[in-house]
């Protein structure tokens, strides 16, 4: 029996992501550290304010960092 390779995964805890304006450099990131095609980044994002989600989502696309990947959002307000 062949062993599969287990590919590299990178998480990252971006805390004040807002609009998620370090898009471009995570893309960079993995072009020059080769996890391209070979490995996969987990973003786990902190914002208090929750109308950012759809920027950031929308900056994480342009830069096609959302390509293979699914995004949740969870919301709660203190009473």
């Amino acid at each position: 029996q062949q062993q599969q390779q287990q590919l590299p995964v990178v998480s990252v805890l971006e805390v004040g992501m807002g609009t998620f304006p370090n898009a471009p450099y995570y893309v960079q990131a993995m072009k020059d550290s080769g996890m391209e095609e070979l490995g996969r980044l987990d973003i786990i994002s902190l914002d208090p304010n929750d109308s950012m989600f759809q920027y950031a989502k929308t900056n994480a696309e342009t830069c096609g960092l959302l390509s293979s990947t699914t995004t949740t959002t969870t919301t709660s307000s203190s009473s």
